[in-house]
């Protein structure tokens, strides 16, 4: 595949990834089977963030959204020494992956270390 995906991180508050934003990624350029990231942003908020992700398509496959609260597809930001790890299986779903991390944390406080979701094609 070609294109180009962008990965967008909703806050706590933000339920259903309707509006702004927590994070949006640059355009990542697609050029073949692999991994692609979002890049890391800093959380101002505890609480889960919801990703989604879009792919553009190309003359092979068409364009793209993963829908919002799929499984999988959160980051928890519980406090500090956050790490995002990947958990339960890849679904594909009109030729891209969806991807979900989790990072559960001992101590809830902040400031809160950046996060970043990742998808394999």
């Amino acid at each position: 595949p070609t294109g180009t995906l962008t990965f967008r991180a909703f806050g706590p508050a933000n339920t259903t990834c309707a509006g702004a934003a927590a994070f949006i990624s640059p355009a990542i350029p697609v050029a073949g089977n692999g991994s692609y990231g979002s890049g890391s942003f800093t959380p101002s908020l505890i609480g889960t963030y919801r990703w989604t992700v879009v792919y553009s398509g190309d003359a092979n496959n068409v364009a793209v959204t993963s829908a919002c609260n799929a499984p999988n597809e959160t980051s928890q930001v519980l406090g500090a020494d956050v790490v995002a790890t990947k958990t339960g299986p890849a679904v594909v779903t009109a030729g891209v992956r969806s991807v979900g991390t989790t990072a559960p944390s001992p101590t809830p406080a902040l400031p809160v270390p950046p996060v970043r979701c990742s998808l394999a094609l």
